[in-house]
This record gives C-alpha cells, structure tokens and sequence, in this order.
C-alpha cells in the first residue's frame, strides 16, 4: 500500500502565500505532511540553501515508512487529487503541470534536457537553465516524458529513486535541474501529467532582488 510524504522546503519570503497554501493542504488526506525551513542557512546562497532544505528533506523521507515523496513548492496550488492521480500512474518520478517565467510571457514546467543559457528580463544577468517543453506538447492532457525534469513544484518520486541518488546537488543552477539529470543517470525516467494543472504563484519578478544580490 502507498503511503506519501508531502515535503515543502521554504523560508520567510514565501510568507504571502504560505496561509493560503496551508488551507488547501489540509484538504489532502492520507499523508505524512513535513516542512523544512531553510531561514537558518545563513550566509549560503539561495541555491545552497534549498539544496541543504532538500537534503534534510529527504534524510526525514528515508528515516519514514513512506513508499513516495511528493515534492510541493509553497507557492504550488496543486488539484486537490494531485496525490491520487499521480499514485494512479505508478511512474517512478512524475510531476503535475504548471508554468514559470515572467508574468507576461510564462512557458511550461517542462523540459527537455537541452541546456541553455537565460537572461533574466530585469537584471540582465544570464543563468544556466534547461529548454522548456513546446506550448503544443502540453496541451494534449496527456502523460509526457520531460528528458530535462519538470522542476520540483509538485512532483511525486518513489523510494526507490530517492534511494539510488542518495542526494540532492546544485551547480550553475538549482538543484531541481540536477536531480533530474541525476534521474536519468540512475536509469529512471521523469514523466509529467499535462492534464493535471497547478497554480503557480510565483514569478521570475519575485527573482529580481535574489538575482541583484547575487543570491542566486
């Protein structure tokens, strides 16, 4: 039988949405429910935080009896069956659908393993990052492979997965890219569910001052 943990690494700057986030979650039954804070983490980059918060996160997961980790953003408003319908694919690593990116011109959480090279539309500084999935390939409500990830917003992943890369890294980027990578490197796959769509809260405005501190 499946038993999940829902795991959010966060900090204080997403206290605008942690209220409404903590009122939808209690609508999620059958879960071991687990926050890591990364406030504490002083004098690291942003990167290296989250990184710690993930890997302090996934120490408690494999300390549990959980079968599943369901990674979930404190700014992600997943489907209140986000846990069922994930579950009901039995895929090693599966994500739900959302966007990212700039108010105006969002793209989807979705990759396809190609790196490239960004700019951030505020500060001009460039960041390594992956090409995002077509607009044509996501609308299908369909279950995709995403060869690049799907970030780790709302991403369902089993033990056994979590057991063989053993840890969360970060380089140029954020350690979401990297464990992707280290996914297929294991010999596992990451699929996501097009059809199953979250609200995002946050934008790559939310970025302009991590960015502009070199927090990133």
């Amino acid at each position: 039988m499946s038993k999940v943990m829902i795991g959010t690494v966060t900090y204080h700057g997403k206290d605008y949405c942690r209220h409404e986030f903590l009122d939808h979650r209690e609508f999620i039954e059958d879960v071991v429910i687990q926050e890591v804070w990364t406030d504490g983490y002083e004098g690291k980059s942003s990167r290296d935080r989250i990184t710690e918060g993930y890997n302090e996160l996934l120490k408690k997961f494999l300390e549990s009896d959980c079968t599943h980790l369901l990674t979930l953003e404190a700014d992600i408003l997943p489907k209140l069956c986000v846990v069922e319908e994930l579950l009901r694919h039995d895929l090693d690593v599966v994500g739900a659908m959302y966007t990212v990116g700039p108010k105006k011109s969002r793209y989807p959480c979705a990759f396809t393993g190609e790196k490239v090279r960004i700019r951030h539309p505020a500060t001009g500084k460039s960041r390594m990052s992956i090409q995002s999935i077509e607009w044509r390939d996501v609308t299908s409500g369909e279950v995709i492979e995403a060869k690049g990830g799907c970030g780790l917003g709302c991403c369902l992943i089993k033990r056994e997965v979590l057991e063989a890369i053993g840890e969360f890294r970060f380089g140029e980027a954020h350690c979401d890219m990297y464990f992707h990578e280290d996914v297929y490197k294991k010999g596992f796959k990451t699929f996501v569910d097009t059809g199953l769509y979250c609200k995002h809260r946050g934008t790559w405005e939310e970025w302009t001052e991590v960015i502009a501190r070199n927090d990133f």
